[in-house]
């Protein structure tokens, strides 16, 4: 049996206990009144007949049942205290069993009224819960873009509104994972092209390299081989590092560091780069100026940026890292005099594989945004400024600390 089907009868069970109570409780009532007049009219009629024993039995329940009364009759009770709104009457059979029958009708028809307002009730809910059926259904079936019609504060609108929050979360995860597969089948794609060239370039340079090549050409051979298989290791671990970040795997130890040590650490590792190439690094930080981060990997971040730069200056240029600390967030800001970025390859520098057009033949395309991974991860922001021929500017921000 349905819970709809359930309440109904439960319902209908109520009304009838409610007006068998009412009718026995009415009745009781009655009783009590029939008796007590009963007691006063034998009291009356004992005394009449002691006072005026020459009026008969007839004439007394003539007297007693007469329905007509005169005014002088009834101003005579009206002045020992009754009135026509009490009960003074003994044969009231009749009367009795009409209050009685009229209170149980009164009574079944409020227990009516209720079982058909619930009824009402039940009819509306059913419908709303197939209107929820059919509405998750339609979620089932991948379609996100349902709105609710109408909002009140009904339990089957609350749910609504709750499933349709839901509906939202499931359709933003449902694009992300659609976004995440498009980007896991286009990062492969990429590495694959990534280590095709310098492997296929080792493998030539392998299948050539026998006793009977000059002595020279086989140690070109070989540098060349080493600088490939570098490439690659540099590929591989900066793929494993970014896999590592999308995961959420890599716990950052944030603390506050001093600037000052962490960015000429940064120019220590890009030293020799700079020096063949005749670019001049410099830093412009307060000792006391600091960040709250992780050392190893803040280092990392800005050391890519720092190489970046290096490799778009000219011989004779300048890279200037200067930290700045305010009560709001500290600033780290990385410049250089190089060629600068084009407009249209501005927006997509962080892109993960992307080369601008300058870009160094043997760049990959993945610092930048193994930087932009590092930094977002740890709270902080990253952001690049640049024209053509202009230079490049990039600033990271770190929240402040207390």
């Amino acid at each position: 049996m349905k819970a709809s089907s359930k309440i109904i009868i439960i319902c209908l069970i109520m009304t009838l206990l409610i007006s068998l109570c009412a009718r026995i409780i009415v009745t009781v009532l009655l009783d009590n009144v029939k008796k007590e007049e009963y007691n006063t009219f034998s009291k009356i009629v004992s005394d009449i007949r002691e006072k005026y024993p020459d009026v008969s039995e007839e004439e007394i329940i003539g007297i007693l049942n007469s329905e007509s009364a005169d005014s002088e009759t009834t101003g005579l009770l009206r002045s020992y205290g009754i009135t026509d709104n009490d009960w003074i009457a003994v044969n009231n059979t009749r009367t009795s069993f009409s209050v009685s029958v009229c209170a149980g009708v009164i009574c079944l028809a409020s227990g009516l009224c209720l079982t058909s307002v619930i009824l009402i009730y039940i009819v509306r809910q059913k419908k709303k819960i197939k209107e929820l059926t059919r509405y998750v259904h339609m979620i089932n079936e991948g379609k996100y873009d349902l709105y609710p019609e109408k909002n009140s504060e009904e339990e089957t609108s609350v749910l609504q509104n709750e499933i349709y929050k839901t509906t939202v979360v499931l359709r933003e995860k449902s694009e992300k994972a659609i976004k995440a597969r498009i980007q896991l089948k286009d990062s492969i794609s990429d590495i694959s092209h990534q280590l095709k060239t310098p492997l296929t370039s080792v493998t030539l340079m392998l299948d050539n390299l026998n006793d009977d090549l000059p002595l020279q050409l086989r140690r070109n051979f070989m540098r060349d081989i080493k600088t490939q298989t570098n490439h690659i290791s540099f590929l591989i671990r900066s793929l494993l590092t970014l896999s590592r970040l999308d995961a959420d795997v890599i716990d950052f130890h944030k603390e506050a560091i001093p600037l000052k040590p962490l960015l000429d650490s940064c120019i220590s590792h890009t030293e020799i780069m700079a020096e063949l190439r005749g670019v001049t690094v410099c830093v412009i930080a307060d000792e006391k100026c600091s960040a709250l981060c992780d050392k190893k990997w803040t280092a990392e971040a800005i050391t890519n940026i720092v190489k970046n730069c290096i490799e778009h200056t000219p011989s004779g240029g300048n890279v200037c890292i200067t930290a700045q600390e305010n009560k709001l967030y500290t600033r780290i800001t990385v410049r250089d005099s190089g060629c600068g970025i084009s407009r249209e390859d501005l927006p997509h520098i962080f892109d993960r594989f992307y080369r601008a057009k300058n870009s160094d033949e043997n760049s990959v395309g993945i610092g930048l945004s193994l930087t932009k991974a590092i930094i977002e991860k740890q709270g902080g922001y990253i952001s690049a400024a640049s024209g053509q021929g202009a230079g490049s500017e990039f600033v990271i921000r770190f929240p402040a600390h207390e």
